[in-house]
């Protein structure tokens, strides 16, 4: 399951990256693991979160600029604002930056331009299978979670029981759950739909992903994926596990 920045994805990626005199030690990146899921799990405010990430990167990435790691770090960090990702980018040594690597770091900040968190969720006009219009500005005064997901991704399908409990729990209170889905199959998605048991409004553009609109928009190249909004339709964070998502409503319900 996703954390605020996606931190075992990052795991990964890491460990296809040998070593040389420029990149991280073990035990270098093992701290800042540990320091980046921290930062992420922590009660702290988002805008608290984000600066503490940002300096924590903003070193290690001035300690190692030649490291090729570093992107993908950047690429993970959705939840940063265009400036500080630009900064971040900036500061690893433009010799490594014919690394295929790179292009990660650089999609994570274009969907940062279109979807900044702190920033207005962009207007949005979902159209369901009927083809009704559902304009997401007419949820306003509540919570909204916008979950993507697809039946086919099996981390998606497993966090749908927390995301149930969080909406019996806080619905009442206003909470509210979009389903985007990137399904091709009608079937497919609406099985899932029932035995996952979403019972909040759903959409899906039944098309491949590399021709979802939504997907293009926002620059979606992993899933799950989300947006939590607050009452006046500011992001209140991406890429969110359950766990952060509670943490949010708690601050933001109470």
């Amino acid at each position: 399951m996703r954390v605020l920045f996606s931190l075992f994805l990052i795991h990964v990626a890491v460990a296809a990256f040998s070593q040389t005199d420029d990149s991280y030690s073990p035990n270098h990146f093992n701290r800042l693991y540990a320091s980046l899921y921290n930062i992420s799990t922590s009660g702290d405010p988002m805008e608290v979160k984000r600066e503490k990430t940002f300096q924590a990167l903003e070193a290690t990435i001035k300690k190692y600029p030649k490291e090729e790691k570093n992107f993908a770090l950047i690429r993970d960090a959705v939840n940063l604002s265009v400036t500080q990702l630009s900064q971040l980018i900036g500061i690893v040594d433009t010799s490594i930056y014919g690394s295929a690597y790179k292009a990660g770091a650089d999609y994570t900040l274009r969907r940062v331009m279109v979807s900044e968190t702190g920033k207005p969720f962009p207007s949005l006009v979902l159209t369901d299978t009927a083809m009704r219009p559902f304009v997401i500005d007419s949820l306003a005064g509540n919570i909204v979670l916008i979950d993507v997901w697809s039946a086919w991704c099996k981390p998606c399908r497993q966090q749908m029981p927390e995301l149930l409990k969080l909406y019996n729990k806080y619905h009442d209170g206003g909470f509210e759950i979009i389903g985007i889905s990137l399904d091709e199959k009608k079937d497919d998605w609406l099985k899932a739909v029932a035995k996952d048991k979403q019972i909040w409004p759903q959409f899906c553009e039944l098309t491949s992903w590399s021709n979802n609109k939504f997907a293009s928009r926002f620059f979606i190249e992993a899933i799950p994926s989300n947006f939590l909004l607050d009452k006046n339709g500011v992001i209140l964070g991406q890429d969110l596990s359950p766990g952060q998502v509670e943490q949010l409503l708690r601050q933001q319900l109470n």
